[in-house]
């Protein structure tokens, strides 16, 4: 290993410490989300544990009576958690060490991205800027969203893969590229949206650049189709059933009152309430703003570079105002509540700029001083409220539906519970049953009633559900307002079975899923076969 790569590592290891170590010390401290991604990982260890795969179904969530949690919510970051936790570290440790590797990850791939365009001083500049950035610090000590955090590990490792697949295209870089391009939609769907417009741009531009050639255009297909397939399972039915849900019907939020304000934008305004602290910092837009002088001392290919970003920046950092209206209403953009998240966007892509300072000819010591800057006027933002100690149990035991509104609440359910039921099943007309299976997705009793009876299931009914009285299909019936569901059962003894079963939309999903698997481990097994 060069030294100046080891060097650069150790540096982004070093510039990550004061960062991640609020989240080294015991306890943890209240955010918007984060002790939800606490109770979600629970869920879905429960549900892992239940052979419930892909995780879809909440059944201990919603007060017991079950919703469609992973349907919906970006499931990476709980998949990741879930690593950690199998391998013996709490709930709360597991949830805080994914937050430690956002952090040092996205360091790593922005030195990568940026080191590629700029240099080694200029990954270093891009590295620092990116992980002292306010919006990161919004995330993680605020809002708490560990799959935005996330999703910044995945920005700049896509530019950066594609840019070498393009390059130099081979099979090893396909799978890395489809993959990471799956692990981003997994992991925020939102962002991934707001992301693909941009990265599209870059990958026109890269491709214009080593001179356009179908090859190479049938090689990003592939790899892009390959990461829409992988990542299928969750993107297909989370968009062709959100009619299912409250949120198709009641949006989070006015779309109108979360754009932003220039001072908003440029002035530090850190607070822990309820509109999260929404500034890009003016060390990171300075330093991107500086870095164009660059354009005077470049090579053509870093001056066309240079023009692509700075018309990306513009683009990203319009789309947080009220001028940007109209651009909301176009399809998928207009599911997106808060135009604000393009936060994230924004400081990845004026980060990556700001790289360029590397080639102002300033000398290595202006260029530590921008970092220095960068760090030390974004430094005070590493604060938190004061620190909580619950235990794993009480995050095992808490069962709300983790979200803001209950938005992800089947549509039938009009009055939503508040206690968990007392029993799993009720028997209108008297009768005695005994439960032989109870899980998340599957329920299996023994009935015995001397007259015909209503079987009322304390669980919310949601498209997949399916009942059997005596191996045979029996039609359930959805209760008004309680969204509960319900079958009738005939007088004497019966066996009643009610299951979460895949509807066609998640049986395609899967099965497309699956063919990306096939597709990746033949593209595995070509791995060192170069494509010229």
């Amino acid at each position: 290993m060069k030294l100046s790569r080891l060097f650069s590592w150790l540096f982004i290891l070093l510039i990550s410490l004061p960062v991640i170590y609020q989240f080294l010390l015991p306890g943890y401290f209240p955010t918007h989300d984060g002790e939800w991604a606490v109770v979600r990982l629970a869920e879905m260890h429960r549900e892992i544990k239940e052979l419930q795969l892909p995780p879809r179904w909440a059944g201990y969530l919603n007060h017991g009576f079950g919703y469609p949690l992973f349907l919906f919510t970006y499931p990476l970051p709980y998949y990741l958690a879930e690593i950690l936790y199998a391998v013996g570290f709490g709930l709360v440790s597991a949830v805080k060490l994914t937050f430690i590797l956002t952090v040092v990850g996205s360091g790593v791939t922005m030195f990568l991205l940026a080191e590629s365009q700029w240099g080694v001083w200029g990954g270093l500049v891009a590295a620092a800027l990116y992980t002292y950035a306010p919006y990161r610090f919004t995330n993680l000590f605020v809002r708490g969203s560990i799959g935005e955090s996330l999703a910044l590990v995945f920005f700049p490792l896509l530019f950066w893969l594609f840019d070498q697949l393009i390059q130099k295209p081979s099979s090893k870089l396909m799978i890395a590229g489809s993959l990471t391009l799956a692990a981003l939609i997994l992991t925020h769907n939102a962002l991934a949206i707001l992301f693909l417009p941009f990265f599209c741009v870059w990958l026109v531009f890269l491709l214009v650049q080593v001179k356009f050639s179908p090859e190479k255009v049938k090689i990003l297909a592939v790899t892009l189709g390959l990461g829409l397939l992988l990542s299928a399972y969750f993107w297909l039915p989370a968009i062709l059933e959100k009619s299912q849900i409250i949120l198709s019907q009641t949006p989070l939020a006015n779309k109108a009152e979360h754009f932003m304000t220039l001072p908003e934008l440029l002035v530090d305004s850190w607070q822990f309430g309820v509109r999260p602290p929404l500034f890009i910092g003016t060390g990171l837009l300075l330093a991107a703003i500086l870095s164009l002088g660059s354009f005077f001392f470049g090579k053509p290919a870093l001056k066309s570079r240079l023009l692509v970003l700075v018309g990306l920046d513009i683009l990203a950092l319009i789309m947080l105002f009220p001028i940007s209206g109209f651009l909301w209403q176009l399809p998928f953009l207009q599911e997106i509540d808060f135009p604000w998240r393009t936060l994230s966007v924004a400081t990845f892509l004026l980060a990556f700029t700001s790289g360029a300072i590397a080639h102002l000819r300033l000398g290595k010591v202006w260029v530590v001083l921008v970092i220095i800057l960068g760090i030390g006027l974004n430094s005070n933002l590493i604060r938190t409220l004061p620190r909580i100690y619950p235990s794993d149990d009480y995050y095992q035991t808490n069962d709300a539906t983790t979200t803001s509104a209950d938005e992800l609440m089947p549509i039938g359910v009009r009055v939503k519970p508040r206690n968990r039921p007392p029993e799993k099943v009720v028997l209108d007309s008297g009768g005695s049953f005994r439960i032989e299976k109870n899980t998340s997705t599957s329920l299996k009793l023994q009935v015995n009633t001397p007259l015909p009876t209503k079987l009322l299931v304390n669980t919310v009914y949601f498209p997949g559900w399916v009942a059997q009285v005596d191996q045979k299909p029996s039609q359930i019936e959805v209760i008004p307002q309680t969204g509960l569901m319900a079958l009738n059962v005939p007088e004497g003894a019966h066996e009643v079975k009610v299951d979460f079963t895949n509807t066609p939309i998640r049986q395609v999903a899967d099965i497309l899923s699956v063919s990306g698997v096939i597709v990746l481990i033949y593209l595995w097994n070509l791995r060192k076969k170069s494509f010229r």
